[in-house]
């Protein structure tokens, strides 16, 4: 199975017990393969600084574990589906 995991998902596992953390334990176990872009990377990596007040090294090490586990994809096509909100547009890629 490949999963596309947006950046809510991502940041609750990070920083929550519960269902999205143990979706990502699943991925971190190989039960499926995880996908994820650069965009989500660095939408990720801002929530957590922003938000969640994470400081630059346990910020890189999450990165670091994201990329470990996930398949880092390029998109080729950029799609403009969602009217509103750009950045989920980006997931969709």
């Amino acid at each position: 199975m490949k999963v596309v995991l947006d950046t809510n998902i991502i940041v609750s596992a990070l920083n929550f017990s519960g269902n999205e953390r143990r979706v990502l334990d699943l991925a971190r176990r190989g039960s499926y393969d995880l996908y994820l872009s650069l965009f989500i990377l660095q939408e990720v990596s801002g929530v957590l600084a922003r938000k969640f007040r994470w400081d630059e090294q346990r910020t890189m090490q999450a990165i670091r574990m994201l990329r470990s586990v996930a398949t880092i994809l390029e998109p080729q096509r950029r799609p403009s589906v969602i009217q509103r909100n750009e950045a989920d547009n980006r997931i969709l890629e």
